[in-house]
């Protein structure tokens, strides 16, 4: 949704982040080739959402995709391990909840050096 891409584009904005936001699973993949990203995070409630982990992770198999999960769209736990999924976050999140585990996610402590690159569909 668009309330979502503006919440993420803001959650990421002030980090050392080089964050893509896209409206859609084919801008998505596009990103994705275009330069593999550190981190994706799919929103579980796009169609298709866990074909888009899976199609993510065979074009950037080093990334590391977390799916937004809701109390609506429960993550599920076989069809993510299934696709290779490293994880989820629930929706509604607290933004710097967010931010530290993707900071774990790409090895520690945040870097204004090191600039991971989230790739979000929502």
């Amino acid at each position: 949704s668009k309330t979502m891409r503006k919440v993420l584009e803001i959650t990421f904005g002030g980090e050392a982040f080089a964050a893509t936001i896209c409206g859609s699973a084919a801008e998505a993949l596009d990103s994705a080739r275009a330069g593999a990203p550190a981190v994706a995070l799919v929103d579980g409630g796009l169609p298709g959402s866990y074909d888009l982990v899976r199609e993510l992770k065979s074009i950037a198999p080093n990334a590391r995709v977390v799916v937004l999960s809701s109390k609506h769209r429960p993550y599920d736990e076989s069809q993510g391990s299934a696709v290779g999924a490293d994880g989820h976050f629930d929706k509604p999140f607290d933004s710097q909840k967010l931010l530290d585990r993707i900071h774990q996610l790409v090895g520690g402590a945040p870097s204004p050096v090191a600039a991971p690159s989230p790739v979000a569909a929502a």
